[in-house]
């Protein structure tokens, strides 16, 4: 690099808000990108301290973090939801590029959504109850496994990890459809991709419903009381992505009431789920605790994608994954 290039990275902060690659992560950054300025801030007040003066935040900054920036060009989001960060007003007229971390968690997070499948169609919670308890019992599953083979899937959203639960659903022999306003990569195979219009009419015809849609005004409890009425008697619900999308509380009297034959969720709206839920207690509602892509592949993939994005950054290239600030991811 000339003279210049080298005063201007002199010149540059980066805040790494994430303790996810390690407490030395801004020394072994700086090893990295000499010249640079990186700084850890892993709490509140050292978001909004260290914040003040950069040039680009790395992690979920609170919107009081957005707020006391005075130079802030970029956040990048180790993840791939950026509800947080549309939490701060004005962000999308900002100018602030936000870029998120997409691919790395989308085979993880789909192969979850296939064991919340297969635990549900073929009464996983009691098997392993039988099996603590020793207890062989063959004709009390009579007629209580599901086939998934001809069984119909509809996602909600066809992003990345939507995609991905299609190609693992279809070698089931599922016939899958999906809602999403803006499709792109559709897999041939797919049965129908509708826009909202078409949601009320395939929850009708839906085994099981699958929500892989990020949170946004748009989609936030979307799938509400009447909709739920709508499913298919014996219908399962799986939702993966973000919690809000389905509204929790007509989720619990439809599995109570029968509607439903089960539920699988990793994300919930209040995380964790409040122990006075009633989903807690429900035989058949699998929860797990948001945990289904932490796979070690995902934390590489991760980190290279972050130390990818701050090289483009600190060589003044354009930066990948942009996030529509407008659409909210």
């Amino acid at each position: 690099m000339d003279a210049e290039s080298l005063e201007g990275l002199a010149l540059m902060k980066i805040v790494i808000g994430t303790g996810q690659f390690g407490e030395d992560y801004a020394e072994r950054l700086g090893a990295r990108f000499p010249g640079v300025t990186f700084s850890m801030a892993l709490t509140d007040p050292d978001e909004v301290r260290e914040i003040v003066d950069a040039d680009a935040f790395l992690g979920w900054p609170e919107p009081e973090a957005i707020a006391a920036a005075q130079r802030l060009r970029w956040i990048h989001v180790p993840g791939m939801g950026i509800n947080n960060t549309m939490l701060s007003p004005g962000i999308a007229e900002s100018g602030i590029v936000v870029t998120n971390s997409p691919g790395a968690h989308t085979s993880p997070i789909a192969d979850h959504v296939m064991f919340f499948v297969l635990s549900l169609a073929h009464q996983g919670r009691r098997l392993l109850d039988d099996q603590r308890a020793r207890r062989w019992d063959t004709g009390s599953y009579e007629r209580q496994l599901r086939d998934l083979d001809g069984s119909s899937m509809l996602l909600i959203g066809l992003g990345g990890i939507g995609r991905a639960v299609f190609q693992r659903a279809q070698s089931f022999g599922m016939q899958v459809s999906a809602v999403d306003p803006t499709p792109t990569d559709v897999p041939a195979g797919v049965r129908e991709v509708g826009g909202l219009d078409r949601l009320d009419a395939l929850l009708a015809e839906t085994d099981w419903l699958v929500v892989t849609v990020p949170i946004t005004p748009g989609t936030r409890n979307m799938i509400d009381a009447r909709r739920i009425g709508l499913l298919k008697q014996g219908a399962a619900v799986i939702v993966i992505s973000r919690g809000g999308i389905v509204d929790e509380d007509a989720l619990a009297e439809g599995l109570r009431l029968g509607r439903l034959s089960g539920a699988g969720l990793d994300a919930t709206e209040t995380e964790p789920l409040p122990a006075e839920s009633p989903l807690w207690d429900m035989d058949n509602v699998l929860i797990s605790p948001h945990c289904s892509g932490v796979t070690p592949s995902m934390w590489r993939q991760r980190q290279q994608t972050l130390e990818d994005q701050v090289r483009r950054f600190v060589e003044g290239r354009p930066l990948a994954f942009i996030c529509d600030l407008k659409r909210g991811y």
